[in-house]
């Protein structure tokens, strides 16, 4: 599995396209739920996980 700075860098930058606010979910979230996250929009197909 990704060790959490990878996943964090992800979702990031996966926040920053979708949701525009990575900051504030950075904070809110924590580090299961990020990775779940990344997995929701991953197998939703979100071709902005794939290019990270």
């Amino acid at each position: 599995m990704y060790n959490s700075i990878h996943s964090s860098t992800a979702f990031l930058a996966i926040a920053k396209r979708v949701k525009g606010s990575a900051d504030r979910i950075q904070i809110n979230l924590a580090p299961k739920q990020v990775m779940a996250e990344i997995l929701d929009l991953y197998n939703f197909g979100c071709s902005e996980f794939r290019s990270v």
